[in-house]
């Protein structure tokens, strides 16, 4: 009774005037009345043997909830959710007097179906999504409230982030392995890697050394297949880059047969033309 009474002068006075009602969001330690609570308390108005001028304006609250109720029903047999209508109900429902347990499903809705929203469209994204971003929407998806949508969707999810992790620790193998692998076998491992909606990293890094070492290669034939003798400056040069290349290279021992063999011949010419502590270089000599 005491709570009926003091519902009939909040609502009296909040029926007269929208603005006035308490929000849930502003805070406000107020004892709202739930739907069947204002249904009777609209009967005691009426029974009462008086003329009461705010009934109509209470008889026009439980119509606005009837009808916020109506509207949600039909929103949450939606298919797929639209989560602006979700929010658009929420604020409609907070503004309303009265406790409304419909208001906490359509959170909960508008959540899920914002989560899977931001996941459609992150996959269909023109560019690569990263793993970074794939980690985070996994993280929010575990904290929703499961339903059948959500559960394809996390364990597509999962699934992507699993096989790309799966290719970068390949991609990782392959740059820090003592044992280079040829470049037929690192332009497989790229390919079948491209077919993958994910930004990889260490794939693209391999791609980077592949490509290094195919410039290197083309290097070493026009240095090989010039009309003079190459310098063996030059040599060096080509075989501390090619060492340095995580790209197994067939031409990489040649040529360091080359450079030892150019070492050998100018230390015994040295040996041979120049004293010890000369000022002339061997080429003078």
């Amino acid at each position: 009774q005491v709570r009926t009474e003091g519902a009939v002068r909040g609502l009296g006075g909040a029926a007269g005037d929208q603005s006035a009602l308490p929000r849930q969001d502003e805070g406000v330690s107020s004892a709202k009345l739930t739907v069947d609570e204002l249904r009777f308390f609209i009967e005691q108005l009426q029974g009462l043997p008086c003329v009461i001028t705010q009934i109509q304006d209470v008889q026009e609250l439980l119509e606005d909830v009837e009808k916020f109720q109506t509207q949600t029903q039909a929103a949450l047999k939606e298919l797929p959710p639209n989560s602006n209508e979700f929010r658009e109900l929420i604020e409609q429902g907070q503004q309303l007097a009265v406790e409304l347990p419909e208001i906490a499903k359509l959170q909960q809705e508008a959540q899920q179906a914002e989560w899977l929203d931001e996941v459609r469209e992150t996959l269909a994204a023109s560019g690569r999504v990263t793993l970074q971003v794939m980690r985070q929407l996994i993280e929010a998806g575990s904290k929703l409230a499961p339903n059948p949508a959500i559960e394809k969707a996390m364990a597509e999810l999962q699934e992507l982030f699993t096989i790309s992790e799966r290719w970068e620790e390949k991609a990782q193998i392959c740059l820090e392995a003592r044992q280079k692998h040829p470049p037929a076998t690192l332009e497989a491992i790229i390919k079948e890697a491209e077919n993958i909606p994910v930004e990889l990293p260490n794939i693209v890094a391999l791609k980077e050394a592949l490509s290094k070492a195919r410039a290197w290669i083309a290097d070493v034939e026009e240095i090989q297949n010039g009309d003079h003798y190459p310098c063996l400056d030059d040599l060096e040069g080509l075989v501390a880059v090619g060492r340095d290349l995580p790209v197994r290279m067939e031409e990489l021992p040649h040529l360091e047969s080359q450079v030892t063999t150019a070492h050998s011949w100018r230390e015994k010419a040295t040996k041979t033309f120049l004293k010890k502590n000369s000022c002339y270089t061997l080429l003078e000599a």
